[in-house]
C-alpha cells in the first residue's frame, strides 16, 4: 500500500500536482488502511498519504510549464477543472464504497461461520456429556442389573413350587421384564455413542438402505418401502453411525404410522449433497412438537417407548456431515423427515 501511495504521488506530480482533481484518490488508500491494516500501519499509511500530498502543494512550482499550465493553470477551462473535480468525487467515493461494502460482507461471513462453529462445539460438548453419562451409567448400573436378572430367575425357580395360586412367579416375571427394559435403554445409549466415532469412508446409498432393511423387525419389512437409487451413488460417511441415523427416522415413522400404513424412504441427489426422505402417513407433529423435535429428551412417544435422544443424535450426526435434519407435517396426513448431507461429508 505504501508503494501504491508513492506510485500515485508520481503519477499526479507529472500531471498536475496538487491541481489535480484526482489527487482524492489518497482517500481511497487511507480507507483500505483503516479497514484492513493494524491501526500502527493504517496510520502509517495515512502519514504517507498526507506527506505525499504534501509535497506536490510544495513543489506545485517546480512542475513543467507545460503540465502545470495545460492542466491547472490559466490554460485551462475553469469549468473543465470542476468536471474534473466531479468525475473524481464518483469514482474515489464508489471505489470507497465498494472496497467497505466487501469488507463488511467479509466480515458478516466471518462472524456467521464463527457462530455456526460455536454452536457445532456446544452440541459436540453435549454429546461429549451424553456419551460419558451413558459410559458412567452402563458401568454402574449393569452388575446391579445382572444381580437383579439372577434373583428374578431364583423367584421364578421358587414361584413354581408354590402352586398355580401363588403371585411370586408373576413379580418375577414383572422383574425380568423391567430388567430388559433397562438393558435395551443401555445397549441404545451405548449403540448411539459409539457409532458417532465411526471412521467416515465411501459407502454406497443402497447398501445404506440395505442396512436399514435388515434393522427392522420381521413384521415391519413387508410395509417398509424405498425407491432405487443410482447403484453407483455413493457419499462419505461414517457408515455404521449414518445407517444408524436412518434406522432411526425409520422407526420412528413406524411408531407413528396407522397400523398396516407403508413408510417409504426416497434419496434424491442436489447439488453435491443427498437428500434421504422418510415419509409416513401418521397423524403427523403438532406446531409445537415441530418447534422441539431433535431436543434431547424431547419425545412424543408414549412413557417407555422412547427416551428423547433418537432425533437429537440424528441432527447432531447430520451437521457434523455438513447438512442437516429437518421435520415437516404433510397435509394429507403423516410427517415428513428430510437428512441431507454432503456428497463428500467428513467429520
Amino acid at each position: 500500500m505504501a508503494t501504491d501511495v508513492m506510485v500515485l504521488t508520481a503519477l499526479l506530480f507529472f500531471t498536475g500536482g496538487s491541481g489535480n482533481p484526482f489527487a482524492s484518490f489518497y482517500l481511497v488508500h487511507a480507507t483500505m488502511a483503516a479497514m484492513v491494516l493494524p491501526s500502527r500501519g493504517a496510520w502509517l499509511i495515512w502519514a504517507a498519504c498526507s506527506i505525499g500530498y504534501g509535497l506536490l502543494f510544495i513543489l506545485r512550482d517546480s512542475i513543467g510549464e507545460l503540465h502545470r499550465h495545460a492542466i491547472c493553470g490559466p490554460a485551462m477551462d475553469y469549468d473543465l477543472h470542476l468536471y474534473g473535480m466531479l468525475v473524481s468525487l464518483v469514482v474515489t467515493s464508489a471505489a470507497i464504497a465498494y472496497f467497505v461494502s466487501r469488507i463488511m460482507r467479509a466480515l458478516r461471513e466471518r462472524e456467521r461461520d464463527l457462530n455456526a462453529a460455536r454452536v457445532r462445539e456446544a452440541e459436540n460438548e453435549r454429546f461429549a456429556s451424553l456419551a460419558t453419562l451413558a459410559a458412567g451409567v452402563a458401568h454402574e448400573i449393569g452388575s446391579p442389573l445382572g444381580t437383579i436378572a439372577v434373583a428374578a430367575g431364583e423367584l421364578r425357580r421358587a414361584a413354581a413350587d408354590l402352586g398355580p395360586d401363588s403371585t411370586l412367579r408373576e413379580d418375577a416375571e414383572l422383574i425380568a421384564e423391567e430388567v430388559a427394559r433397562c438393558r435395551s435403554i443401555m445397549d441404545r445409549l451405548s449403540e448411539h455413542s459409539g457409532a458417532m466415532g465411526d471412521v467416515p469412508q465411501s459407502v454406497l446409498v443402497g447398501e445404506l438402505i440395505r442396512r436399514v432393511r435388515e434393522s427392522l423387525p420381521i413384521d415391519q419389512v413387508p410395509r417398509f418401502y424405498s425407491a432405487d437409487v443410482e447403484a453407483s451413488l455413493a457419499v462419505v460417511v461414517p457408515p455404521i453411525a449414518l445407517s444408524q441415523a436412518l434406522g432411526v427416522l425409520v422407526k420412528n415413522a413406524f411408531d407413528a404410522s396407522r397400523d398396516c400404513s407403508a413408510v417409504f424412504l426416497t434419496v434424491d441427489r442436489r447439488e453435491g449433497e443427498v437428500r434421504f426422505v422418510v415419509e409416513d402417513a401418521g397423524a403427523g407433529l403438532s406446531a409445537e412438537a415441530l418447534a422441539h423435535a431433535g431436543e434431547p429428551f424431547f419425545t412424543t412417544k408414549e412413557p417407555g417407548r422412547g427416551m428423547g435422544l433418537g432425533l437429537f443424535l440424528v441432527r447432531l450426526l447430520a451437521r457434523r456431515l455438513n447438512g442437516e435434519l429437518f421435520l415437516e407435517s404433510i397435509p394429507a396426513g403423516g410427517t415428513r423427515a428430510v437428512l441431507t448431507v454432503s456428497q463428500s461429508a467428513s467429520i
